[in-house]
């Protein structure tokens, strides 16, 4: 915690005086949903403010919800992951005229792959449509899950059960259940940008006129070919307060904890 805090610290050091930093988080606040690591992610929420961020905004991972079988009955676990669930499913920030929608994309019983559902995608139409000026807004979604599919990159070291296989059939991650139903709504209402998480592999990717984001893991939570190696990587996208739009995003990556980070690709939109 302490390591991301200090890199992202001299991220805001770099950015432009007086800009706002908003986190967000897409998903796997934690490995499971226990009292101590809810309190470990609030804590490093609350640093997060303390260093002038603005509240993180998060969704939750398959590893928040996920409590394996009859356990998620106990209600200890359920009042965790409520607690840490999202009544709002859109943050809106008027003075930027930005506006980031929240998936949850655990429904059903597909953890390891995901799945949105109908009756979301129409409850969140419908808050859009509620929105007051709502055509003069950017529009940023965010998902735990893969909306489409994600080469494996020459780092990543792959599971037992993928080297048992062999590697036919695990070049790329899986996506969401219903992934084209997904994009089709995104399309249809205009939005540009998509941002997820889950397999910890940074990415960014083109479908059609909207470009998705792969979040990675800002512990360091990969698996790497070459031992003593990480990927402890994060997005920036950079907004312009006057255009109101996302202008670049950025992957950025420490390989070797400690060793500093790199700028490993900017996208420029």
């Amino acid at each position: 915690t302490m390591r991301v805090l200090r890199i992202l610290e001299d991220q805001v050091s770099k950015l432009e005086e007086n800009a706002s930093i908003i986190p967000i988080v897409t998903g796997d606040l934690m490995q499971s949903p226990n009292p101590s690591n809810k309190q470990a992610y609030l804590q490093f929420s609350e640093l997060l403010i303390s260093k002038g961020f603005e509240k993180p905004i998060h969704i939750l991972g398959n590893h928040d919800v996920d409590t394996s079988g009859f356990i998620k009955l106990l209600s200890n676990q359920k009042a965790i992951i409520s607690s840490l669930s999202n009544i709002s499913k859109i943050e809106i920030f008027e003075e930027l005229k930005l506006a980031i929608i929240k998936f949850d994309s655990n429904t059903g019983g597909e953890l390891a792959q995901g799945k949105i559902g109908e009756d979301q995608l129409m409850e969140i139409g419908n808050e859009i449509d509620a929105i007051k000026n709502k055509d003069t807004y950017t529009y940023i979604a965010i998902l735990h899950h893969h909306p489409i599919e994600i080469e494996n990159p020459q780092w990543y070291a792959k599971d037992w059960y993928e080297s048992l296989l062999g590697t036919k059939g695990f070049e790329k991650t899986m996506k969401l259940v219903d992934a084209e139903l997904f994009l089709e709504w995104i399309e249809k209402r205009g939005i540009k940008y998509v941002l997820h998480g889950h397999k910890h592999i940074p990415k960014i990717q083109k479908h059609k006129d909207i470009t998705i984001v792969a979040s990675g893991s800002s512990t360091g939570s990969v698996k790497h070919q070459e031992k003593g190696k990480t990927y402890l990587s994060y997005n920036l996208i950079k907004y312009d307060i006057d255009t109101q739009q996302p202008v670049s995003i950025s992957i950025i990556a420490e390989e070797i904890i400690g060793a500093g980070t790199k700028n490993m690709l900017l996208h420029l939109i």
